[in-house]
């Protein structure tokens, strides 16, 4: 089947504007709770926001599974969705659930559209930045109704996005500054439109966090792979000594691999809600 990509998108913001946007700066300290840790967090805004997404994009491909982040989080046997035939949802329902806590623009709605195991589309809704990125497979991405490509100008001055550990990664002269903004949809949208030229991701690195912005990213032209040079698997990377790294094309990216200082010892990091 075609996807239709307005009309996901169309979803995405109805339930965005139903179940987030009410919540936002209007959220009750009992509505707020943790999973894995105090920094990990989870509000009703998350599990109202998964159900209808997962409701309407099931009404949408009926035949289709979903695998969300509260799902797994419930029940860790949806993880191995990834490998079913046919069409599979991965949604993270609100990301940057932190800085939603804090009233923070930063935050947003992540969706990717797998077929037989491989992403075939994927969408990034930011509600507050208004900003929706979207892409089917092989025939380009917009921002906004606007196409978009990577910036593949060799040289390039290098923002880069989302270093979790600073001590770790003793990145090279030329890049200029480095942004930790606690939100997959916020970095991958400015990898995208030009904010950010390269990103490096470590620790636990989980599909709805990464699979839809990784295929955007390469849709739009960038080159990204794990450390190792292999393509993200649409699985949780458990591994500290293999983080992602996203550059404008192939070159770019094994120069950066060659001048980056990454040491995985005991490295500090966080996980992204």
């Amino acid at each position: 089947m075609n996807i239709d990509l307005a009309k996901v998108a169309d979803i995405i913001k109805t339930v965005s504007h139903n179940e987030i946007i009410p919540k936002y700066r209007n959220l009750k300290k009992e509505e707020i709770g943790c999973k894995t840790s105090n920094i990990d967090l989870v509000t009703v805004v998350d599990g109202n926001s998964e159900r209808e997404l997962s409701s309407k994009l099931k009404k949408y491909i009926p035949e289709a599974a979903v695998l969300g982040e509260e799902g797994v989080f419930a029940n860790p046997a949806n993880a191995d969705l990834v490998d079913n035939d046919g069409y599979v949802w991965i949604i993270d329902p609100l990301d940057g659930t932190k800085n939603f806590t804090e009233n923070s623009e930063y935050f947003g709605v992540i969706v990717a559209l797998l077929k037989n195991r491989e992403t075939i589309a994927g969408w990034i809704y930011t509600p507050i930045l208004g900003t929706m990125i979207m892409a089917e497979k092989g025939s380009g991405v917009y921002a906004d109704n606007k196409k978009i490509t990577i910036n593949q100008n060799r040289n390039v001055i290098t923002d880069f996005d989302m270093v979790y550990d600073f001590d770790h990664a003793n990145l090279p002269d030329f890049a200029r500054s480095l942004n930790f903004l606690w939100c997959s949809a916020v970095e991958y949208q400015w990898l995208l439109t030009g904010k950010a030229d390269a990103g490096f991701f470590c620790g636990y690195l989980k599909p709805w966090d990464h699979t839809a912005g990784l295929f955007l990213h390469r849709e739009a032209g960038g080159y990204n792979a794990f450390w190792n040079g292999e393509p993200y698997n649409n699985r949780t990377n458990m591994r500290q000594d293999n983080p992602l790294l996203l550059a404008p094309n192939a070159e770019i990216w094994k120069e950066l691999k060659n001048v980056i200082k990454y040491n995985p010892q005991n490295p500090t990091f966080f996980p992204v809600s």
